[in-house]
């Protein structure tokens, strides 16, 4: 598998996380049907945008910013109680805060992905709910099994700076049952 380099820099000083235009636009490309965005942020791609807050102190100009959320809740919450709407769920973005500035925004339990019991209760719930697409962004490079990474939109993304690289992974469900996360 070969994965494309960019550099996604928005050029801005103010940036607080989410995706940049750029990874906006591939991940409007990629998802379909209903989809759910878990720690939406500002991001404005979903039917279901979750997060815990309605507002944000912005770090860097310390004005109160909204997030995107329709639905404001804490992810776990969330997952242990869905209740889908109609139809079921197509696609998936999860973008959760993975750097220890926003850790408070998450009620100080844990910096995600760094807690590797929330981690499995998140990606266990995931796999249960059989998404036909799942966009993943972390630091990490997290491949579901049963899904296929799609070479098309998914991204190695270079911001510049201080900022470490992240993958921006776009994965397809095989045509098989899921039952399993490990």
């Amino acid at each position: 598998m070969k994965l494309k380099v960019i550099n996604t820099s928005n050029k801005r000083a103010d940036y607080i996380g989410g995706f940049t235009p750029i990874e906006e636009q591939m991940i409007r490309h990629f998802i379909k049907g209903y989809t759910i965005n878990l720690f939406c942020g500002k991001c404005q791609i979903g039917d279901e945008r979750i997060d815990i807050k309605r507002e944000f102190i912005n770090k860097h100009t310390g004005e109160i910013e909204n997030t995107s959320a329709n639905i404001i809740m804490n992810v776990f919450d969330y997952i242990q109680n869905i209740k889908y709407p109609k139809q079921k769920p197509k696609s998936l973005i999860v973008d959760p805060a993975y750097n220890e500035t926003y850790k408070k925004k998450y009620e100080s339990k844990f910096v995600i992905f760094a807690n590797v019991k929330m981690t499995n209760q998140l990606f266990k719930w995931i796999i249960k709910q059989q998404f036909e697409r799942i966009v993943i962004k972390s630091w990490n490079f997290y491949r579901f099994k049963h899904y296929s990474i799609n070479e098309k939109y998914s991204r190695i993304l270079y911001y510049g700076g201080y900022r470490k690289s992240t993958f921006l992974l776009c994965q397809n469900r095989k045509n098989k049952d899921i039952t399993e996360w490990r």
